[in-house]
C-alpha cells in the first residue's frame, strides 16, 4: 500500500463518527482524492493497520458488519504531521536520509532496521542497531581522520586504525 494512501485514510478514519468499512469506503470515495477503496479492499488493510498496533475494531455490536474500525493511541501519533514522526517508519527514514548525507549503503540498512525495530516495539534490538550504525560512522571517520596531517595526533589514530584488534575507544584516546 502506498504510505501516502495509508496515512490519508487513517486521518480520514479518525475524524469520522461512524468507522464501519462500508460507511468508510463510501464517504472516502465521497471526497476529493487521488484514490479509491472498496469496502473489501479496506478489509486486508484494516487487518494490516491492527496487526502492527494502529488499529482495533470495536466489537461491542454483535453483527461484524456493525464493527468501528478505531486508531489505537499508536495510530494516533502514527498519524501525527511531523517530518520526524518516530511511529511512521516511512516518514522518519526519508528525514534521516535527508539529514544523513554521504552514509554508506550498509549504514542506511541498519539505520532503516533500527527504525523498523522501534515501530515494533523491539528496543533492545533497535539500540543495538543504532549502535552498529553508529560505530560504522565512527570508524569511517576515524580512517579519514588518519590521513589528515592537519588534526593533532593523526599519527596516533592512524596507528590504531591499522591494528584490528583496537577497540573504538582507543582510536580516539
Amino acid at each position: 500500500m502506498k504510505p501516502e494512501l495509508e496515512i490519508e485514510l487513517l486521518r480520514f478514519i479518525e475524524k469520522m463518527s461512524d468507522r464501519r468499512l462500508y460507511f468508510i469506503a463510501r464517504e472516502f470515495n465521497g471526497k476529493q482524492s487521488d484514490y479509491r477503496v472498496t469496502q473489501y479492499s479496506l478489509i486486508p488493510m484494516a487487518w494490516d493497520w491492527i496487526s502492527r498496533g494502529l488499529a482495533y475494531f470495536d466489537i461491542s455490536q454483535p453483527a461484524p458488519s456493525n464493527w468501528d474500525l478505531r486508531l489505537t493511541e499508536k495510530g494516533k501519533r502514527y498519524i501525527e504531521e511531523e517530518e520526524e514522526n518516530p511511529y511512521n517508519d516511512n516518514i522518519w527514514y526519508a528525514s534521516l536520509l535527508k539529514k544523513a548525507v554521504g552514509i554508506s549503503d550498509i549504514e542506511k540498512q541498519y539505520a532503516q532496521e533500527a527504525i523498523k525495530a522501534f515501530v515494533n516495539e523491539l528496543y533492545v534490538a533497535c539500540h543495538v542497531l543504532i549502535g552498529v550504525s553508529s560505530e560504522s560512522v565512527i570508524i569511517r571517520m576515524a580512517h579519514a581522520m588518519a590521513k589528515s596531517d592537519l588534526i593533532e595526533g593523526h599519527e596516533s589514530i592512524s596507528i590504531a586504525v591499522g591494528n584490528p584488534r583496537i577497540g573504538i575507544r582507543e582510536l580516539f584516546s
